[in-house]
């Protein structure tokens, strides 16, 4: 889905195998399953409409984060271990800006 709208994965993995807190589309059980991706803000619509014509999943979430916390959270996943902490306290400006990409969590139905 995501090479169809010009996006392109980083990183993947199961995140959670488990009952759901209710039942979805006749769902009681499903896998969250963390994709981290880069892609163009543009493209998360067509994005949203793929996902929603997918029986698979059952839901979705995207989230955009700045780079900086992108690429530690990526390298956590990929099995590293360079989690840091940002300054708060630095002006906004001074920080790296947001990545073109996101988080999605989803749940897929058994």
């Amino acid at each position: 889905m995501l090479s169809k709208v010009g996006g392109a994965i980083v990183a993947h993995r199961p995140w959670q195998d488990s009952k759901l807190a209710y039942e979805i589309n006749g769902h009681r059980k499903g896998l969250y399953y963390l994709v981290f991706f880069t892609a163009e803000s543009a493209t998360l619509n067509g994005l949203q409409r793929l996902v929603a014509l997918n029986e698979s999943i059952v839901r979705h979430l995207v989230i955009r984060h700045p780079k900086s916390l992108f690429d530690q959270m990526v390298d956590m996943i990929s099995g590293g271990d360079a989690f840091r902490l940002v300054n708060i306290d630095e002006p906004r400006e001074a920080r790296e800006p947001a990545v073109e990409g996101a988080v999605d969590a989803v749940a897929i139905g058994d």
